[in-house]
């Protein structure tokens, strides 16, 4: 038999032994639950994520469809404007529009004999154009209205930009 020293000896590491695995197991138990928690943390950062890249895909839809709203009108408003100055000048060369332009009599070197002078309808002296400085004129105006309608086009982008980065004008 065991000698009583030993005998103690023999309990004591038993005693340790059992501590030992219980203290494993908790060790072990509490991993696991720092394994869980730390999974779900990471579950609910995805999807918070994905819900977030959704939410941006959307915005980035929705921007799209109005820049093309705004590059659509502003084409067709383009194309109609090159129709008005197209028929404008057909006219003029037609001779179905003429301009005029007011003039103070006597102030002027004698008018050449292809543009004719007369009076206005207010006692106004008027002095017609020639065909090829009313298309320089149509021409010259049409221009300035592309121009204009460009600016509006860019000022519309502006804006929808800022829109949809700050949310609508409170």
């Amino acid at each position: 038999m065991l000698k009583p020293i030993g005998k103690w000896l023999l309990y004591a590491l038993l005693l340790a032994g059992t501590i030992g695995l219980i203290w494993l197991d908790g060790y072990r138990s509490s991993d696991a639950e720092w394994r869980l928690a730390d999974q779900q943390r990471k579950a609910r950062d995805a999807s918070a994520v994905a819900a977030r890249i959704n939410t941006v895909r959307r915005d980035e839809r929705a921007a799209a469809a109005s820049q093309a709203v705004i590059a659509t009108t502003y084409q067709e408003r383009l194309q109609n404007e090159i129709a008005d100055r197209d028929r404008a000048i057909a006219d003029l060369r037609a001779g179905t529009r003429r301009l005029f332009v007011p003039v103070r009599a006597g102030s002027c070197e004698p008018v050449p004999t292809t543009v004719a002078a007369g009076r206005g309808g207010d006692g106004e002296a008027r002095a017609e154009l020639s065909v090829a400085a009313g298309e320089f004129l149509e021409r010259l105006g049409s221009d300035a209205d592309q121009l204009a309608r460009q600016l509006a086009a860019c000022q519309s982008i502006v804006v929808n930009d800022r829109t949809l980065i700050n949310g609508p004008a409170q």
